[in-house]
């Protein structure tokens, strides 16, 4: 089988494994003003004419997180089901075995199952796999929603968060006690650290969370933190209950994070762009030393290269980064001119570099005549929106012009979504810009670190 377990490599008209980025042929004319990636799965948002939004994706789909029915073929891109009623998609996060849709009206829409150590855990009630999406119940109001290896956490619009599934490792930022094992863990449940408090975003990595005060002016994380991935400044195994991130310059609006497996970006609203957490395929993109480190995963090595503390990445030829992603163990960002730039692992291509070679710092990718637009990080794959520069007006305008979706490394062998190689671009959509929805500023959390809870 093909590395994303639908076709036999010889077989596989998408086989690529060269790092060449591809032209979705089958997105044309879709007018697509978003892309996502999951582990082994990808989707685009497109546009009609009339402003009716619609969620298309493709890829791994053993398990349901492609939101659609088994009998179309599952690398080839294909409208997700059970999102009739939804005209317009807010945001949507992809993990390994689940998808979530955040819709205009606040409701949360899911597809696929949960899996802990033991295999299939559940969705909805355990052991069930959902194949179309459904709505989540207990969530209103959401403006922002996260997803993580096995756990999910939303932000509503006063400020309150939830979290539910797994919550192992801190994953779900509260402690977990017997009755909100089981069935009752995959319905959402409060997150009551502080009443006072108000968060505006949250953002995940494989087992770890960060919120976003209500003035975006604070970062606090939770959850696995054994290669620093949290920015506090230690290896302790967790943290079931947040904490703030102090070394991220003061009073400097957050504009988003992103995170992978073990390592996290965070970018401000001026441009700059931070890394910390694990580094040994430069995931980072910064210089950073040796820790001392105890195998806690049964990893070969015994020390691993660490940023335990927000760290500056430079090397984007004195532009501002206007938008970052996160695969496993590498990391693309957009620069403000639409230049886009990648480093970290590269084993599978999944820079488009057109090689297999990890880059130690941000590495620039030309784009011939165009620029990116966004962004979307898989386990191994990545997929770009590309846009043509001359005359282009700037990511998140009302307009969003002529535009190409492309894809490359891994992805091309199933969650490519192309049978060709063409290069032909998009008809150009209107869209109505987003607006930031931010609520109360957050206070009260503790700064500084503390012995991990593992009750």
């Amino acid at each position: 089988m093909g590395s994303l377990g639908l076709l036999d490599d010889d077989d596989d008209p998408l086989s690529n494994t060269e790092g060449r980025p591809r032209k979705l042929v089958d997105m044309e004319n879709k007018g697509i003003v978003d892309v996502i990636a999951g582990g082994l799965s990808s989707m685009a948002i497109g546009v009609d004419e009339a402003g009716k939004q619609t969620l298309f994706t493709w890829g791994c789909n053993d398990h349901g997180c492609l939101g659609r029915s088994k009998d179309k073929k599952d690398y080839l891109p294909y409208p997700a089901e059970g999102l009739d009623g939804v005209d317009k998609i807010v945001q949507v996060v992809s993990g390994d075995n689940v998808s979530l849709v955040l819709t205009e009206f606040g409701e949360v829409y899911g597809t696929g199952t949960w899996r802990d150590a033991n295999g299939i855990y559940g969705f909805l009630e355990p052991g069930e796999i959902t194949s179309t999406f459904t709505k989540i119940p207990g969530l209103s109001n959401i403006i922002s929603i996260a997803i993580g290896n096995n756990h999910a956490t939303a932000v509503d619009a006063s400020g309150k968060v939830s979290s539910w599934v797994i919550g192992e490792h801190g994953a779900l930022g509260r402690r977990i006690i017997g009755r909100h094992k089981g069935a009752a863990s995959l319905l959402p449940r409060r997150v009551n650290w502080n009443r006072q408090v108000r968060f505006s975003a949250v953002y995940s990595g494989g087992d770890h969370t960060f919120l976003v005060s209500g003035d975006r002016t604070k970062l606090y994380a939770f959850g696995l933190n054994g290669y620093g991935q949290l920015g506090v400044g230690d290896v302790e195994d967790f943290y079931e209950t947040p904490l703030e991130v102090d070394e991220l310059p003061a009073g400097v609006k957050i504009k988003m994070c992103a995170a992978g497996e073990f390592h996290s970006m965070v970018l401000l609203e001026d441009g700059r762009l931070f890394a910390f957490g694990r580094n040994d395929d430069f995931q980072c993109g910064v210089a950073s030393r040796p820790f001392s480190y105890i195998d806690k995963y049964n990893a070969p090595k015994t020390s691993v290269i660490l940023v335990p503390t927000p760290t500056h990445v430079d090397g984007f030829g004195g532009e501002a980064v206007s938008f970052v992603a996160c695969g496993s163990r590498y990391t693309v960002a957009i620069t403000g001119s639409g230049k886009l730039f990648g480093w970290g692992l590269n084993q599978l291509g999944n820079l488009g570099t057109r090689d297999e070679e990890t880059r130690e710092v941000p590495t620039h990718i030309p784009l011939q005549d165009r620029r990116a637009l966004a962004v979307a990080c898989g386990g191994n794959h990545a997929i770009w929106l590309l846009g043509e520069r001359p005359g282009q007006d700037p990511v998140g305008l009302a307009v969003v012009p002529s535009r190409a979706a492309s894809v490359d490394g891994d992805a091309l062998e199933g969650s490519a979504g192309s049978e060709e190689d063409q290069s032909a671009p998009v008809v150009p959509s209107m869209v109505e810009a987003q607006a930031d929805t931010a609520s109360e500023s957050g206070e009260g959390l503790r700064k500084k670190p503390r012995a991990a809870r593992k009750g």
